[in-house]
């Protein structure tokens, strides 16, 4: 069996070994090779991996390569996957471009995973530990799996070669809020052909003349992160308050939210763009280029992006039994930290509700007790059919502004009018149940509809009302069958853009599922439970990985593992009655994210175990928390 590697713009293509890769060299900067030597742990610029071939750490624990289908992954020896992206289908192809982007893509040529390599000498490089890291030289730009633990360093190649100096990523200050090619400042919108470049000219962000957002090379056109046009006319504007707005008239597609203290978005050197506030970087896109220089936001209101839902079909369950799998060991967890005050910082409520204390923020602990794969109630959980719903039967949720129309809402049921800030073309999710959330300006405040639904200009109908202060600990009322706020619990856009779901996850299952009698934290339960519940699981149930579990043996992708954390770390709880057994994921998080966590589901579905032990007084089973507490939400 041979391997070719297929340097970009040879006729030729050469077959090699696995062991060694030795190609003829593509046209370098440096045409000695000392910039960049080739060996069988790395691309160099210009050199492309096809399907079937792979590059290997040079203690040959793994490789890194393109499988059948187009499927990207980290592999061990024995085969087992650290991550994965795909598939993308047959015939495609992994190429380290001249410019220094890695770029997956399909056989049409279509860019499908991509991630740049900012520097003078880039490589990727597979390491000793696992990991796969873009390199400049022997300094590390990023690496992949994000979580996986750095126990290696890039290895020089080329005996007596020097390696030249890393190029540093471009650094933002505190005195960048002018105007400038590069960036948009405070009270600037780019409009239909217009556009700002990064300082270095490889990439730009647009609105294109179709009008769609995108970020894209400057040298091939390909685009990094596009964002579909909202409407005619459609524009992006960064207002004096920090927040980046790409909306059609009301009709708003996308928005991120920095600081009012010299608020800038800007192109950088590597194509991520980024917003910034005082000199910090707040947030990055796209989401698969690591940005470790992004803090934790300043306490200003941040608005949450508004939804325009795409309903998509739920699948309908079946109640088959599925193999249960044998957990994994993990090979050496990490003792959990201790429990203490909060970490520093703050969390901004319309994004990261409910208090540190809250069960919804607080890690299980060593303590917990988890059924068997064959207990009744673990058993009867396993027996259904996994699902995330995000268009259709989740959670829309709005962040109104200030200058948002006053509107009524009025419950039919007892003819209470509701009079607050609703953003125009706020919509439900598809489905019966229209559960629609609609923080106010003051960024606590929080309605929950149940069947909510437009009647006339800024006036709109609903049978149930719930005002949650989002401060608090979530427990008091809300819209869902369990009678606790559907703030709690649901998978928010922005934290699966940061691969990161520091909280419990809500789950519905269904009917056949549930039993009588709801159990902390639930309060209620379906009004027709007494005709419809017949399973072994009670409203408010808690679910968990178990710490045996290794996550890093799942093959799971970034989403997968930020899925598999969260349930492992803070678990789940049944909270709704559902056609499937349901995760949810707002109406505005990205649909192909939501893809995967549904696939990332499917895999970390079967280790589910109930945890027997979780009660207001002994929280996720008590002990040494998984997890510190989160930082005090923004007051």
């Amino acid at each position: 069996m041979h391997t070719r590697i297929r340097p970009i713009a040879l006729v030729a293509i050469l077959a090699v070994g696995i062991a060694t890769v030795a190609v003829t060299a593509p046209a370098l900067a440096d045409a000695s090779g000392a910039c960049a030597p080739q060996s069988s742990d790395r691309l160099v610029p210009g050199q492309t991996l096809e399907v079937g071939q792979k590059i290997t750490s040079q203690n040959g624990a793994y490789t890194f390569g393109i499988e059948a289908g187009g499927t990207l992954a980290i592999r061990t020896a024995a085969g087992g996957a650290l991550w994965k992206h795909g598939a993308v289908g047959a015939d495609s192809t992994l190429t380290l471009t001249t410019p220094g982007d890695l770029e997956l893509r399909t056989a049409s040529g279509a860019v499908r995973w991509r991630s740049a390599v900012t520097g003078a000498c880039p490589t990727v490089v597979v390491l000793n530990d696992g990991r796969v890291v873009g390199a400049d030289g022997s300094a590390e730009r990023w690496s992949i799996p994000v979580k996986r633990a750095k126990n290696a360093t890039v290895p020089v190649v080329g005996a007596g070669t020097p390696t030249p100096p890393a190029t540093p990523l471009p650094v933002l200050s505190a005195t960048t809020c002018t105007a400038q090619a590069d960036r948009l400042v405070a009270g600037q919108s780019l409009t239909a052909g217009k556009g700002i470049t990064s300082a270095n000219g490889r990439y730009r962000f647009a609105v294109d003349t179709d009008g769609s957002l995108a970020i894209t090379s400057t040298s091939t056109g390909n685009a990094l992160w596009r964002k579909a046009s909202p409407g005619a006319g459609a524009a992006v504007k960064l207002a004096t308050d920090g927040t980046l707005t790409y909306a059609s008239g009301s009709a708003v597609a996308w928005t991120q939210a920095s600081g009012s203290a010299c608020p800038v978005v800007v192109v950088r050197d590597d194509g991520r763009v980024t917003g910034a506030a005082g000199g910090k970087v707040l947030w990055s896109i796209p989401s698969t280029i690591p940005a470790s220089d992004v803090v934790s936001p300043s306490p200003t209101p941040t608005p949450t992006p508004t939804a325009t839902p795409t309903p998509t079909p739920t699948p309908t369950p079946t109640v088959a039994p599925r193999p249960t799998p044998t957990p994994t060991p993990a090979p050496a967890p990490a003792p959990a930290p201790a429990p203490g005050k909060p970490t520093t910082g703050t969390r901004v409520a319309a994004l990261h509700p409910f208090a540190s204390s809250a069960f919804w923020n607080t890690a299980i602990g060593s303590g917990a007790k988890y059924e068997s794969a064959t207990s009744k109630a673990t058993a009867n959980f396993l027996s259904g059919k996994p699902n995330i719903n995000s268009s259709m039967w989740s959670y829309a949720i709005y962040k109104a502004k200030s200058s948002d129309p006053q509107a009524t809402v009025t419950n039919t049921n007892n003819g209470q009018v509701f009079t607050l800030r609703i953003p125009a073309g706020t919509v439900a999710t598809g489905g019966t149940d229209m559960h629609t959330g609609v923080i106010q300006p003051d960024g606590y405040t929080a309605y929950e509809f149940y069947k909510f639904k437009p009647v006339g200009t800024n006036k709109y109908e609903t049978t149930r009302v719930v005002v949650t202060d989002l401060r608090g600990d979530g427990l008091t009322n809300g819209s869902r069958a369990s009678s606790i706020s559907f703030y709690g619990g649901l998978i928010r856009a922005e934290e699966l853009a940061n691969h990161s779901i520091p909280h419990t996850i809500g789950i519905g299952v269904p009917a056949s599922m549930l039993k009588l009698g709801p159990v902390w934290p639930a309060r209620t339960q379906d009004t027709a439970a007494p005709t419809t519940y017949v399973g072994q699981l009670p409203m408010g149930s808690m679910l968990a990985i178990p710490p045996s579990v290794d996550l890093n043996s799942l093959g799971l992708t970034d989403d997968g593992l930020a899925l598999g954390r969260a349930l492992q770390d803070y678990g789940g709880h049944v909270l709704i009655q559902s056609g499937t057994v349901a995760l949810y994921c707002e109406a505005n998080c990205d649909q192909p994210q939501v893809k995967e966590l549904w696939a990332a589901w499917q895999v970390l579905y079967p280790y589910m175990r109930v945890v027997t032990n979780n009660t207001a007084d002994n929280v996720g089973g008590g002990g040494t928390r998984r997890q510190p507490p989160l930082p005090e939400v923004q007051q």
